[in-house]
């Protein structure tokens, strides 16, 4: 298994824990954090999961697949950043308009 299959599905677990957690727990700023974390994980797999995808396509030669992967890789690290930007904005009490992922 790869390193970053390793991420993408240890960021696929936290966001399925952190979904569950929304799911059940009432509002506050628990389940906002948890919101806030459970986004974060899904960007990191995502990101991490194109990255491995692009560097096979890389290292196999197949360009036709390493221009959609890369872009995918690319909006999803982006999202990744804001996300992570936003979580921890969030745990610093500089909420900003959106109190939480799912506004």
């Amino acid at each position: 298994m790869s390193p970053y299959t390793a991420v993408a599905l240890c960021g696929a677990a936290i966001l399925a824990l952190g979904w569950l957690w929304v799911s059940f727990a009432p509002d506050g700023r628990g389940r906002a954090l948890a919101e806030w974390i459970a986004t974060t994980a899904m960007y990191l797999a995502l990101a991490s999961w194109f990255v491995g995808l692009s560097l096979d396509a890389h290292a196999e030669g197949r360009t036709a697949l390493l221009v959609p992967f890369g872009f995918l890789m690319v909006l999803f690290s982006a999202g990744l950043c804001v996300s992570l930007w936003r979580t921890l904005a969030f745990l610093l009490g500089r909420t900003g308009t959106a109190d939480s992922a799912t506004n």
